[in-house]
């Protein structure tokens, strides 16, 4: 043997002998709650330390789609070293491709994640097609699974008709062995799970480009956590709202405690979360737009609406009255037509490029309502539509037809959020907007996430972006969440206030009310139905579900006709007087048990002069003393 070869020996033997004393040892994470052993290539076992429960594995594997290559760990040895006690990093070497997979444990997690970064491409542009973060086989006997997925039933949808109809599809999975349970997830809603014995794969398919400026790729962050399972299981589906449930309900669902591990991990990954009880009210559910503020009479009228919020200790205000001296609802790019009463009244200038929150001057008939609700303590939220056609960049405009229609011609654009360019451009216009108004926050509605051109996943990926960007520039921020922010699971919801209150749109022609003479009961019902789907079925925490106190104004009447049915929409004075004397506290009560740290609150008495006249002291008091009563037990 030469000398040369005789050096190469020696140094595979050392290399080798310090592996197997490495791995002889075995590299482990732990922490109070958990403890996870690593092998040469990644996770051997996961066990709690409080019940014992655990699993142990005979493969870890990850798969990378990128451009026309697929990238496999097995495919290559990995290097491996411990950083900080809290993370464990496997090196990959392929050809042209440097892979990253960190596995970490903070103190108080419950559970081991794990992340794929592409540190280094072949080329500095390269496209995503698949993302496999667990490939799993178990030594522990697999009795069973349940595959958590894309489901609402407030609007009456089984998981099945869910799935087929939303792009989401499952949420993760939970492993079942004995009373032992494991739980896979990875932070989006688009996952595919498929099992067989005891391996099992969760994967996803993001189909979206990325660019070596742009930063690092990395996967969305993956865990996995074990536990005792409690053999108290929901049903696999909600009965839906005013049937009757069956004598014995079934229990073919989710553990409970599947149920709490998934929603204390995502509880883990809430950024920012208020520190204590937030208070909004929904200018819209008094039917504000119908209020101009561009006139005199306008302004009085919404001055006595923030007053009654000041009066009953409200924090913001949803502000989205229409304002003649900025926009016209005749000029509306959206398909709704409510463009004219975005972004303060500006929506419409700021679509056009016409107003330039960095440059241009506030108009006197804004800057005047602004200065009004600070004078009463109301911090105002604007209201946003992120899919509007801004007119910057055509590049990012694409077409479909109206949401719900499947005939007619393509003439609706949007504004997809695929593009990185507008994720840009709206985070900036977002912050700059903020800090130029010293508005408390935003109201997000009309955020399309299927449109055509591009993958849902990567629109979702976008518009989480540019929430997360928003949060982490600005903490205390209030962001209320609408359409279609409620469809797309919890980690949807990581930097947001809340998902939408009630599911879906709250006003009484948007849904099947049960007959009742108070509407505020049928709201609260309503509302009750939703909190328990976000808390159990769609694993919310309780820092981000949304209460919902009182009801939406209706805001159509009934013109009749030939088919009996021929709703108009009333742009002018409809309805204010409309205070649910008798079904007030019942609503208020409800709002604050399911969802009292977020306590939306919507029709108040404050538009009708008399009806705002009679609105008692009493009353009053009893409203602001529940809400303050949330803070002081929160």
């Amino acid at each position: 043997m030469s000398v040369r070869a005789r050096i190469l020996l020696s140094f595979i033997c050392a290399a080798f002998l310090q592996s197997s004393v490495l791995w002889a040892n075995n590299l482990q994470l732990g922490n109070t709650h958990l403890r996870a052993t690593f092998g040469p290539a990644g996770l051997l076992a996961v066990e709690d330390r409080e019940s014992g429960a655990g699993i142990s594995l005979t493969q870890d594997a990850w798969q990378l789609a990128i451009d026309s290559v697929v990238l496999r760990s097995e495919a290559a040895q990995p290097t491996c070293t411990k950083a900080a006690g809290e993370n464990i990093v496997y090196r990959y070497e392929f050809s042209g491709y440097q892979i990253e997979v960190t596995y970490a444990l903070k103190p108080d997690w419950t559970f081991i994640s794990k992340q794929i970064t592409v540190a280094h491409a072949p080329g500095s542009a390269f496209a995503v097609h698949r993302v496999v973060p667990w490939m799993l086989t178990l030594s522990n006997p697999v009795d069973s699974d349940f595959a958590p997925s894309t489901y609402t039933p407030q609007f009456g949808a089984t998981i099945a008709q869910s799935r087929a109809h939303l792009p989401g599809k499952d949420f993760g999975d939970f492993l079942r062995s004995g009373n032992t349970g494991a739980m896979l997830v990875i932070q989006n809603p688009y996952l595919e799970v498929q099992r067989s014995g005891q391996s099992v794969t969760v994967a996803y398919t993001p189909e979206m480009q990325w660019q070596e400026s742009w930063g690092r790729f990395q996967s969305d962050v993956a865990s996995v956590e074990t536990y005792r399972l409690t053999g108290r299981r929901l049903p696999r589906e909600m009965v839906l709202e005013w049937h009757l449930p069956p004598q014995n309900l079934p229990d073919d669902g989710m553990d409970e405690a599947e149920i709490a591990a998934y929603r204390a991990c995502v509880r883990a990954y809430l950024i920012d979360p208020a520190p204590e009880p937030i208070s909004v009210e929904v200018g819209w559910t008094l039917n504000d737009y119908q209020i101009d503020v561009g006139t005199a009479e306008g302004r009085t009228e919404y001055k006595r609406v923030i007053d009654t919020a000041a009066e009953l200790g409200i924090q913001t205000l949803l502000y989205a009255p229409a304002n003649s001296k900025l926009s016209d609802r005749a000029q509306s790019a959206d398909t709704w037509g409510w463009e004219y009463v975005l972004w303060l009244g500006l929506g419409e200038k700021i679509r056009k490029g016409e107003w330039d929150p960095v440059k241009d001057l506030i108009p006197e008939s804004v800057s005047a309502m602004l200065s009004y609700a600070r004078e009463r303590h109301v911090g105002l939220l604007a209201y946003v539509y992120p899919s509007i056609p801004y007119a910057k960049d055509p590049a990012w405009i694409v077409k479909r037809r109206h949401p719900g229609t499947t005939s007619g011609d393509d003439r609706y654009s949007y504004a997809t959020l695929a593009s990185r360019e507008l994720q840009d451009y709206f985070i900036d216009l977002l912050i700059d907007f903020r800090k130029r108004t010293g508005i408390a926050g935003y109201s997000f509605d009309y955020t399309w996430l299927d449109l055509p051109g591009s993958s849902s996943y990567a629109q979702w990926y976008g518009w989480r972006r540019v929430m997360d960007a928003l949060r982490e520039e600005d903490p205390s921020i209030v962001i209320d969440g609408r359409q279609s922010y409620q469809l797309y699971g919890p980690w949807s919801w990581l930097a947001g206030s809340y998902p939408h209150p009630t599911g879906n749109d709250e006003q009484p022609e948007s849904f099947k009310p049960f007959p009742d003479l108070h509407f505020d009961r049928v709201s609260a019902d309503r509302a009750r139905y939703v909190n328990y789907w976000y808390r159990n079925y769609q694993f919310a925490p309780q820092e981000i579900i949304p209460g919902y106190a009182t009801h939406q104004t209706e805001r159509s009447r009934d013109l009749g006709g030939a088919d009996g049915h021929r709703p108009e929409m009333i742009y002018t004075r409809y309805r204010p007087r409309d205070w649910d004397y008798l079904g007030f506290k019942y609503s208020f009560i409800s709002s604050i048990a399911t969802g009292g740290w977020n306590n939306v609150v919507n029709m108040i008495p404050a538009r009708d002069p008399e009806e705002a006249k009679h609105f008692s002291a009493e009353d009053k008091a009893w409203i602001r003393s529940w809400l303050e009563w949330t803070v002081q037990h929160k």
